[in-house]
């Protein structure tokens, strides 16, 4: 029985079988960071209500504050209690649900399929055509890929059992990328 295992048969790696979905999956130490950013997210709101009540804070610095300090806890429980965050490849398309967001991409729209490294971080970054050309839109998310903001852009460190390795086998099997 192989568990992500590397197997080069004629120089190739094993390809995923269609239609498959991936789920986050933490490490333990970054559970342990959101669960603590969580009690920096309850401390802080409570701080802000106070203050607000006293009259002593600009409400612009406390939506800020408390926005910056819930979102991750509030990712953290939407990935490990109602598991309503995956990425998915199928024969149609590429989705990608996020927090608050679905991102889909169908086969024919994607430009190209590339391994994402920086730094530490590792993943999967998917451009569609309609991200490039010589138009002005074209040359600004041009820029925005240089900056690494990709349409889709999905990290190992959030998606464990992704191999990016057999992600770029099956979209050559499947859908004849280079």
């Amino acid at each position: 029985m192989r568990k992500n295992k590397k197997v080069y048969k004629d120089n190739l790696i094993d390809s995923y079988d269609l239609p498959v979905r991936f789920y986050p999956n933490y490490k333990k130490s970054y559970k342990y960071m959101l669960i603590f950013m969580g009690l920096l997210a309850l401390v802080n709101s409570w701080l802000i209500i106070h203050s607000i009540i006293r009259k002593d804070l600009d409400l612009i610095y406390a939506a800020i504050s408390t926005i910056f300090f819930w979102y991750y806890p509030i990712d953290f429980i939407s990935v490990t209690i109602f598991k309503n965050q995956y990425f998915e490849i199928t024969t149609e398309n590429i989705e990608l649900k996020t927090l608050f967001r679905l991102k889909k991409v169908s086969w024919d729209e994607i430009l190209s399929l590339e391994r994402y490294e920086y730094k530490a971080l590792t993943g999967l970054a998917i451009i569609r055509m309609k991200d490039t050309g010589n138009t002005i839109a074209g040359v600004l998310k041009s820029i925005g890929r240089f900056l690494h903001m990709y349409y889709i852009l999905v990290l190992t460190n959030k998606y464990m059992d992704l191999n990016i390795d057999k992600v770029m086998q099956t979209a050559k099997r499947y859908h004849k990328f280079e």
